[in-house]
Formats: C-alpha cells, sequence, structure tokens
C-alpha cells in the first residue's frame, strides 16, 4: 500500500508543477469562492486551515476572507516526536514562520493553543482525493490522528483532475465530509 500511495504522490506532484500560474491562481479562486458559498463556512466561526504552500490550493484568499468576516483563524503546528498537530489562532501573517520541511507554523509565543471543540471547519489538505471522501497526504499521517476525535465539519479543496473514482486506505484513514473541486462538490455523509 505504501508503495501505491508513494507512486500516487509522485504523480500528481508532477501534474500540479505543470500547471501555469495564472490556471493555478484563476483556479484556487473559483475553488475558494465556492466554499464561501457554503452552509458549513457561513456557520463557521472558528476555521482550521493551513498556509499553502507550493502548488496546494491557495488558502491565503480563505484566511482573509474569515478574517474580514469576523472569523477566527487557527493554523496547525506539527509536533514531530508525536506525529500530533496543535491548532493555534492567528490575527495576522506576523504570527507565522516559514519551518520544517518548508512549511508554515504560527509562532508559539504569539499565539494561543485552539481546542478541537472550537474549530467549526476544518479544511484538510491533500495531494489526492477520491470521491467517497479518503484522502493521500504528504504521508506523516498528522492529519488522520488529529481528525481521530473531530467533530466539527470537514472540507478539502482540489483541482478536480486530483479527484479520483478510488484510492487505497488503511483502516486508520478518516474520510472528509466535503470536497470541492473547480468543476463539482461532493458530500460524503459519516
Amino acid at each position: 500500500m505504501k508503495e501505491i500511495k508513494t507512486k500516487y504522490r509522485k504523480l500528481i506532484k508532477k501534474r500540479l508543477e505543470q500547471m501555469s500560474d495564472s490556471t493555478y491562481e484563476s483556479t484556487s479562486k473559483k475553488i475558494t469562492s465556492q466554499l464561501f458559498t457554503t452552509e458549513e463556512w457561513k456557520e463557521a466561526n472558528t476555521i482550521g486551515v493551513t498556509i499553502s504552500v507550493g502548488r496546494e490550493i491557495n488558502t491565503k484568499h480563505i484566511i482573509e476572507k474569515a478574517w474580514q468576516e469576523g472569523k477566527k483563524v487557527t493554523i496547525p503546528q506539527a509536533l514531530w516526536e508525536t506525529k500530533q498537530l496543535q491548532f493555534r489562532f492567528i490575527t495576522s501573517y506576523n504570527q507565522i514562520i516559514q519551518a520544517r520541511l518548508g512549511l508554515f507554523e504560527p509562532i508559539i509565543d504569539q499565539t494561543n493553543a485552539a481546542i478541537k471543540e472550537e474549530i467549526n471547519l476544518l479544511i484538510v489538505p491533500g495531494l489526492l482525493f477520491s470521491i467517497d471522501g479518503y484522502r493521500i497526504g504528504y504521508g506523516g499521517g498528522f492529519y488522520d490522528r488529529y481528525l481521530e476525535n473531530f467533530s466539527g465539519n470537514t472540507i478539502s479543496l482540489s483541482f478536480d483532475f486530483q479527484l479520483l473514482s478510488w484510492l487505497p486506505h488503511d483502516r486508520y484513514d478518516i474520510p472528509v465530509k466535503k470536497i470541492i473541486t473547480d468543476r463539482r462538490s461532493i458530500i460524503n455523509d459519516y
């Protein structure tokens, strides 16, 4: 299973790299605009989201729209020793730092920790998604561990070519409730 996931990761990373900057930006905006029309977004007071890197859907639009609407924003800090995530509130980009593997994380002494129950909507990143909500991420299992006891809404955003009819998944993988692409939205009732 690990070899299959590694193969999928390589293929999709290559396809993402081949996107032009203009296509990447315009499609990211289209996808995030669709997110803003969902009930999950409208009802959420606190959003959990990563600071995007590379060719992930641009989350800058999400963070700024949340702040504009008076929503609270939390971003994850990776606890590498335990492979856990700790989400922390940010109110400014000045409260983030580029950390391990080029990921952006909250500055600990400038931010407060959020508890899971405070986050109403979690935007779950990934490289590939299946229509039944499973995802292949970057291989650390951080989000699957975080989702184990998460009761809020979960949405993944992806370019439509990242969505497949089926993906291999393990017993510990946790599907997201909704996937939004540039062409469709898929709801999974879990």
